[in-house]
């Protein structure tokens, strides 16, 4: 079993090393970014930024609408225990 997967390691490192593109979608598109980018193409450059700016932002705000909902329901519970107490 040991022999089959350092065979299978060394094919796909010969395969790198040959330039065929990699398995895994997301290796490809960073790889594809990564193509645009060495082009040096103004307005691919600018599409990408901006795309990864929308994305990052996109994070953000959901970030903050996951953080609202759990403050919310801290002070929901603690509103409900501070009336039990009294």
């Amino acid at each position: 079993m040991r022999r089959r997967e350092e065979t299978s390691a060394s094919r796909a490192h010969t395969a790198a090393q040959r330039g065929a593109p990699p398995a895994d979608p997301t290796l490809q598109r960073l790889l594809w970014l990564a193509d645009v980018i060495a082009r040096n193409d103004p307005a691919e450059q600018e599409k990408i930024i901006k795309f990864n700016s929308l994305l990052a932002n996109c994070v953000i705000f959901h970030t903050a609408l996951d953080m609202t909902a759990v403050i919310r329901q801290y002070a929901a519970d603690e509103t409900a225990t501070a009336g039990q107490a009294a």
